[in-house]
């Protein structure tokens, strides 16, 4: 009988652990989304707590982008013979699978997304979008940070040639 009470205080101490954690974790994201509401003026601070509540990551946009950029060509580099052929695809069709893609997943787009992949050059970053928008993303942060570089063009150079994820260092 005392083994089985142990046991149970023990299961009851792990459960109370993970509560605690979580609540810290709730109060130090609350604290952090009213310090950063604090940023902007008074009269708009109502709309930056309730969008913070709903998605925390717009807290640090550029950060999100960039872990999943980090973990997509982690990705691509430990699955590089199934990524060799992604990249042997000829642009045309690289550019219907990812509107396919986008269509299929009903992701949001900015109006010029299908102009500005119809006029891009590197292939490596029509490759990694293509893999991007092909991705089943279950995590909020990395599936904000995706819905963000197919919105904002500004985060495709950090896969242009030569720079930290591009492609071709994949196949060197």
């Amino acid at each position: 009988m005392s083994k089985i009470e142990e046991k149970a205080r023990d299961k009851i101490k792990d459960i109370s652990k993970r509560e605690n954690a979580k609540e810290i974790q709730t109060i130090e994201l609350q604290t952090k989304i009213e310090n950063f509401a604090k940023k902007y003026p008074e009269h708009e601070q109502f709309f930056i707590l309730q969008a913070l509540s709903k998605n925390p990551y717009y807290m640090d946009t550029d950060t999100e982008v960039k872990l999943l950029q980090k973990e997509m060509w982690t990705l691509c580099k430990k699955n590089k013979d199934n990524m060799a052929l992604r990249h042997e695809k000829d642009k045309v069709t690289k550019i219907d699978n990812i509107k396919r893609w986008i269509k299929e997943k009903q992701l949001l787009v900015h109006p010029d997304f299908e102009q500005w992949i119809a006029h891009e050059p590197d292939t490596g970053i029509l490759t990694m979008l293509y893999f991007l928008v092909s991705l089943k993303l279950y995590h909020r942060g990395q599936a904000y940070a995706r819905q963000q570089i197919l919105l904002n063009k500004k985060y495709w150079n950090t896969w242009e040639k030569g720079n930290i994820f591009s492609i071709e260092k994949i196949f060197d």
